[in-house]
């Protein structure tokens, strides 16, 4: 069986994720596919063949991170990122918790967090997550439940200039739809892209464009559960009768690249 480790999921405390994940819902006009606290995404990969997945928590306002880390790290069934947020102050030592507690990186969002990625004044957050060998995983790009976007692909070369050795993931294969921006100007790049909520939003040609362009070392499999269906998008990848070799590079040894499981 193929080994699959979706780079790209969302887990939600039993007692919120019912709530939580059906306002998402109405605000985005997205049917979640599961509920996904910890049991109920285990037990999906367990009837789909899923390895695992990573959990990418996401603070929506300053003072959250705190909390959010100390749940998360607590988290032992499945692999997740730490939170961050660019408005508070305390990085230095919030990423050090996160180091020691284990966690590889953190999330951060330009949209729900209302910040331009690019902006000199964050230049402290990035270099407190460089300083701690953290990666961070950003959604790139416009997001279904806003209008407008903070981000695009040339803000993250620009912060990789001023941070080369910055451990940067973009999702979305780059940016979500803002698609061949992201092809012309982030294939070859040292920049991780996972592959969530692309497939049957981006063309196929472009995707497959990406997946060939890119460095092989550097592409993600990953979903966005519960937002997208894991399963439909490894049926996807297996039909693009990709060589061995890069497939299970996608699928799962880039993430454990990442997070030094094996």
């Amino acid at each position: 069986m193929q080994k699959i480790i979706d780079f790209h999921i969302h887990i939600f405390p039993d007692h919120v994720a019912v709530p939580a994940i059906d306002e998402l819902a109405r605000k985005s006009g997205i049917k979640p596919v599961i509920y996904t606290t910890l049991s109920n995404t285990l037990e999906y990969y367990r009837e789909n063949g899923i390895f695992s997945g990573v959990n990418l928590p996401l603070a929506t306002k300053p003072g959250q991170v705190g909390k959010i880390n100390r749940f998360v790290a607590g988290l032992k069934e499945i692999f997740t990122f730490g939170a961050f947020y660019p408005a508070d102050i305390d990085f230095e030592n919030e990423a050090a918790f996160i180091k020691n507690s284990g966690l590889k990186g953190v999330k951060l969002h330009p949209e729900y967090m209302n910040f331009f990625p690019a902006e000199k004044k964050y230049d402290p957050m990035y270099r407190a997550l460089d300083n701690a060998g953290l990666y961070v995983l950003f959604h790139s790009g416009k997001d279904i439940a806003f209008s407008g976007h903070h981000s695009a692909p040339r803000d993250f070369l620009e912060i990789k200039e001023r941070f080369p050795g910055l451990k940067i993931i973009l999702a979305h294969m780059g940016a979500w739809q803002m698609w061949e921006e992201a092809v012309n100007l982030l294939a070859g790049e040292d920049f991780f892209l996972d592959l969530s909520f692309t497939f049957g939003s981006a063309p196929r040609s472009l995707i497959e464009k990406m997946i060939y362009t890119h460095r092989s070392d550097r592409l993600l499999f990953a979903s966005d559960l519960p937002w997208a269906d894991p399963v439909m998008a490894i049926n996807e990848i297996n039909s693009m009768n990709l060589p061995a070799r890069l497939l299970n590079a996608v699928f799962y040894k880039n993430a454990e690249s990442i997070l030094g499981a094996a």
